[in-house]
């Protein structure tokens, strides 16, 4: 008699989803901030600075790089993420340091991306996001 073995295991987490749409939401937001500010009149005044263009496409692929080895579960995707949105935060953060001491507006744009990875840096490394990527 044969059994059919499935993977069934329950006991992983399901946060590493999660962190994977908010990388792709964050994305979603860089370039869509970026148009709006570009679009709208004095979009500048109440977005804010935020990232360029040059910054978005140098964070795009590298996200979805995150996001995709999350998705999976994978011990690649977790370490990715670690070094990727960890590098990613501090480098924008220190960014957003320079704009308020130079004493220009940081506006809603600024902020939410700002927020926004500092969010998956620390949903990144809640043990459940690191135990369910690691167990295979």
């Amino acid at each position: 008699m044969s059994t059919l073995t499935m993977d069934t295991d329950t006991s992983r987490s399901n946060l590493p989803r999660g962190v994977a749409l908010l990388a792709l939401a964050m994305i979603a937001l860089i370039w869509g901030g970026m148009y709006l500010r570009d679009n709208l009149p004095n979009g500048q005044l109440v977005m804010g600075h935020a990232m360029s263009g040059t910054g978005a496409a140098f964070l795009t692929p590298i996200a979805i790089v995150c996001a995709i080895g999350l998705w999976l579960r994978t011990p690649w995707g977790w370490w990715a993420s670690v070094i990727g949105f960890g590098w990613t935060t501090i480098s924008y953060l220190l960014t957003l340091m320079v704009v308020i001491a130079s004493g220009d507006r940081a506006g809603l744009l600024t902020w939410s991306i700002g927020f926004l990875l500092v969010a998956l840096v620390v949903l990144v490394l809640l043990p459940a996001t690191r135990n369910a990527c690691m167990k295979r």
